[in-house]
């Protein structure tokens, strides 16, 4: 994200969103997120779907958060997820 200024756009404050849910925002962020979205019915509308769907993925999975996985299987994992991130980084 940029940082010449506050308002970001509403590619940048999806990221921010999303990048939220798993990683605390720096103070700058969350002002810029903060301004966009007083601003931005959509990205507003976006964020509360977001949290929804991050709020019932952790209900949903915390039954099996004591599972062990075999190293194997988190290798395996671990694999297919970066090669999705560089598939989607490609298609930026």
């Amino acid at each position: 994200m940029k940082h010449r200024h506050l308002m970001l756009t509403c590619k940048e404050a999806s990221r921010s969103i999303s990048k939220a849910q798993d990683n605390p925002l720096s103070w700058r962020e969350r002002l810029a997120l903060g301004m966009h979205l007083l601003f931005c019915a959509s990205c507003r509308q976006y964020e509360r779907q977001v949290r929804w769907l991050h709020d019932l993925s952790q209900a949903m999975t915390a039954p099996c958060r004591g599972a062990h996985l075999e190293e194997s299987t988190k290798a395996r994992l671990r694999e297919q997820i970066h090669d999705l991130a560089a598939r989607e980084d490609v298609e930026k």
